[in-house]
């Protein structure tokens, strides 16, 4: 497989709450003093114990407990379809709110080590001042690490700030990636299609995308636009201040009237007359529709379109529809956080546009920041970037403007392996070769498990992150850096030396490296998987990986507790080996046994929360406990629920 990482050129809290983490240290934004936390809570620790792990160099073993907070507070102001999809999400994870696992797994290995070989002091030879990197499988981070400075020492800060976990950075053109998927929200929501035309989408005359050759621009399809392939080729740099078309008495305007202002222009156009368009449109340099060619513009204009169709600001659609429904909103910001990082918080220095951005670019809650870090950057001679008007990326943040500590931006990696909602898959897609729906994407096929590769760079004033998702074997991977004489080289070597790793690597987990085996689930403890696939239970050991073997029904149910409770659902219906009988009146209000009960004619089986998974499994009942308690343990099945995949867990080795 050719891996692609799609890179920009241009300069579980919704369930079980959630904690910046780390402690808490001096920082540049702000002196030491006291403020209410008007989010997460108190955070517990134990002591860290050191244990050997293949691959890299150590692992600590983690204490680390989310303080929880309601699934669905956020969720008044969204749309029925997305809060039911969000709902559909958080309920997958845990068995219920209460019992929910941590996000960070006991256990969880330590990349200090790994990351203080890259990052920390250029007088010590590193690449970059500071890092930050995550793992995650299935639902949870299992590995994390941080090293080197937040803030180099300087004459303001002697020691230095050193890099910590609930440090935000922008995530630059990762960005991307998050609009596209709220394209797809949209579109769940109103009569919007991928195959909409850009006019349509943008509710304008065909005239305005014309460039004096052609208005071949007007038929570019949504799909096409999130993939780079709208034929538009810009400098990804322009400062739109510059731009002709930035109006006069342009601080007059919302955001999203001055987006709409530089995208059409301020001319009427008459083609026929010899009035041409004079708006980004049209004056965009082109290529042929249907090239790639990587272009900012393209997020822009998703923006934009997200801005007329949804009846609110960019920024805010991103809050109701993404960040407050899956848990998010501890760190998002969606400025430069370089420009956070100044005295007495968000106090703003002198300049003609400041006044304008102060209400729209910073948030409205600022206590909730106080606990945090805002990273600063540095450029290659590790000179210090200074503070700077918002500029183009202020205007269209849809391209590159968000920000997230590590444990927010894992997050969104653990919802694009598990989320299921329409809109979460259509983002999966790769209708094109190279890049589709803000992700540089690769294809593993043939007589193994076929997986895809969705990665992609931002990289925005220095400030890089990577994040690379394998949405068929349930891993996910993120790291921060924040400038310096090569943090680009550092960013890549550390994803590709975590993607080979030994214990944290790309890998099918317990499941057999076949075609038959669709999808791989990774549960809490680690040790037992779920092999997707449709095999009869004499076929289900051929899902599982040599040294795993069938999970007893008992395995399973033990396996898969936390806080007295399932810790997860099943995302698919699994085999266990057990032969299990049934009790009960159906779904909700019965139980599977290996010794009492009724038999079936199919063995009952672990079940997702559905009757039907998404390869076409059957459960008849749902929801079942075990050994005659009720209590939904996710066992189920029966009637001529003749094919499902298979529970595998590891064989352990008597010594």
């Amino acid at each position: 497989m050719t891996d692609s990482i799609a890179s920009c050129s241009a300069g579980n809290r919704c369930c079980s709450g959630g904690n910046a983490g780390g402690a808490r240290r001096g920082r540049p934004v702000l002196a030491q003093r006291s403020r209410p936390r008007k989010r997460g809570g108190a955070v517990r620790r134990g002591a860290g114990t050191t244990v050997a792990m293949g691959g890299l160099r150590s692992r600590t073993v983690i204490d680390r407990s989310i303080p929880r907070r309601p699934i669905m507070r956020v969720l008044k102001a969204v749309n029925p379809v997305i809060a039911a999809g969000a709902l559909a999400f958080c309920l997958a994870l845990p068995g219920s709110a209460e019992a929910a696992p941590p996000q960070v797994i006991p256990g969880a290995a330590n990349l200090d080590s790994m990351l203080s070989e890259h990052a920390g002091h250029w007088l010590a030879g590193k690449a970059t001042p500071g890092m930050v990197a995550a793992v995650i499988k299935g639902n949870h981070i299992v590995a994390l690490g941080k090293a080197g400075y937040a803030r180099l020492p300087d004459g303001e800060y002697p020691a230095g700030v050193a890099m910590s976990l609930d440090t935000i950075f922008n995530i630059g053109s990762n960005t991307k990636s998050m609009t596209a998927l709220l394209l797809s929200m949209l579109i769940q929501e109103t009569a919007l299609t991928w195959d909409t035309t850009l006019a349509t989408a943008l509710q304008l005359p065909r005239a305005y995308f014309h460039n004096g050759v052609s208005d071949d621009r007007a038929d570019v399809t949504l799909r096409q636009l999130v993939a780079h392939r709208s034929g538009f080729d810009c400098a990804d740099g322009t400062v739109v201040y510059s731009h002709p078309q930035f109006p006069a008495g342009w601080s007059s305007f919302t955001r999203e009237e001055l987006l709409d202002r530089w995208l059409k222009g301020t001319v009427t156009p008459n083609i026929i007359g010899g009035v041409l368009p004079v708006g980004y449109l049209a004056d965009c340099t082109g290529t042929a529709i249907n090239s790639y060619d990587y272009e900012n513009l393209n997020f822009a204009i998703a923006q934009s379109i997200i801005d007329k169709w949804s009846g609110m600001e960019f920024v805010e659609y991103a809050r109701t529809h993404l960040v407050e429904p899956y848990g998010m909103d501890y760190s998002y910001v969606w400025a430069h956080v370089y420009n956070l990082a100044v005295d007495d918080v968000f106090e703003i220095e002198a300049g003609v546009v400041w006044p304008y951005w102060d209400d729209y670019y910073y948030p409205k809650d600022k206590d909730q920041y106080l606990d945090h870090t805002f990273v600063r950057s540095y450029n290659t001679s590790f000179n210090l970037i200074g503070i700077n008007d918002p500029g183009e990326y202020g205007l269209a943040p849809g391209a590159g403007g968000f920000g997230f500590d590590i444990y927010d931006w894992s997050k969104y990696g653990t919802a694009h392996l598990r989320e299921q909602s329409q809109a979460w898959k259509d983002v999966h897609g790769t209708e094109f070769t190279t890049y589709n729906y803000g992700f540089g994407t690769s294809k593993k096929t043939g007589a193994v498990l076929n997986y895809t590769r969705m990665a992609h760079t931002g990289d925005l004033a220095s400030m890089r992150s990577v994040i690379s998702v394998y949405p068929e074997l349930d891993l996910a991977y993120l790291a921060f850096a924040n400038g310096g004489v090569d943090d680009n080289g550092a960013l890549s070597e550390v994803l590709s030396d975590l993607e080979g790793s030994l214990t944290l690597g790309v890998d099918t987990g317990g499941c057999a490296n076949t075609s038959s085996v669709k999808d791989v689930q990774r549960f809490y403890d680690q040790t037992m998987f779920g092999c997707a696939g449709t095999v009869t239970k004499a076929n289900a050991g051929t899902l599982c990986k040599t040294g795993y073997h069938v999970c007893s029904a008992e395995e399973f149910y033990e396996n898969n507790r936390y806080g007295g409770g399932p810790a997860e659902a099943p995302t698919h219906h699994y085999w266990t080996s057990t032969t299990l009988k049934y009790s009960g009146t159906g779904s909700n209000n019965c139980s599977v046994s290996a010794t009492t009960g009724t038999t079936c004619n199919q063995p009952m089986r672990a079940c997702a929360p559905s009757t039907t998974d998404p390869l076409g499994n059957s459960c008849n009942w749902i929801n079942c406990g075990y050994e005659g308690d009720t209590d939904n343990s996710y066992f189920g099945g029966c009637a001529n629920n003749t094919t499902a995949g298979t529970l595998c867990c590891e064989t352990m080795i008597s010594l």
